[in-house]
């Protein structure tokens, strides 16, 4: 009788075998997730559950360290380097892109101003219109550079998904500008 049940039992499994190599029928493994991979190894494995089942029973804080990694990166940016400005000149950025990142950092630097001299500086927001084919300039951020303060560190809240940055020299007014900026996401 226990012959005959091992006979059918096997005869069975031998039936599901290749009843799954005929019809295709796979054994697939579930997806992978980062949050149950305890040990941080890429691999879903034996050890996460070890390390999970010596936890087993501890209790505390519920949250978790969080690293983001997929975040936008941008690095310094020269715009004008020795720049010349003579008497009375405007200079312009084209639009800089900056859609996802969340601050705007700015060196901005002067070379060359004398007493009564000044240049104005201009961070803008770019502002377009629903269909993007026509945009208008929102001032952001202004700061007169002058003899005493010929230069600044500025951060400000990026303006909009493109800004703009321009110069202008008073009358009588010629210097060198050096612009340089950064984008951070938070």
């Amino acid at each position: 009788m226990r012959n005959k049940l091992l006979m059918t039992l096997n005869l069975l499994l031998a039936t599901v075998l290749l009843a799954s190599i005929f019809f295709g029928i796979s054994t697939s493994q579930p997806p992978y997730d980062p949050w149950l991979d305890v040990t941080d190894d890429g691999y879903g494995g034996i050890d996460d559950i070890v390390a999970t089942a010596e936890h087993f029973g501890a209790s505390g804080a519920t949250t978790k360290n969080v690293n983001v990694t997929n975040w936008p990166i941008n690095t310094a940016v020269l715009v004008w380097w020795g720049q010349y400005l003579p008497s009375n000149d405007l200079i312009g950025t084209t639009p800089q892109d900056s859609l996802g990142f969340g601050q705007l950092h700015i060196l901005v630097s002067t070379d060359g101003l004398t007493s009564g001299e000044a240049v104005t500086f201009w961070v803008y927001g770019v502002l377009w219109n629903a269909d993007h084919t026509s945009s208008r300039l929102a001032t952001a951020f202004t700061l007169i550079l002058n003899e005493n303060t010929p230069g600044a560190s500025i951060t400000i809240p990026v303006p909009s998904s493109d800004f703009q940055l321009n110069a202008r020299t008073s009358i009588g007014t010629d210097c060198y500008i050096y612009v340089s900026y950064f984008l951070t996401w938070a």
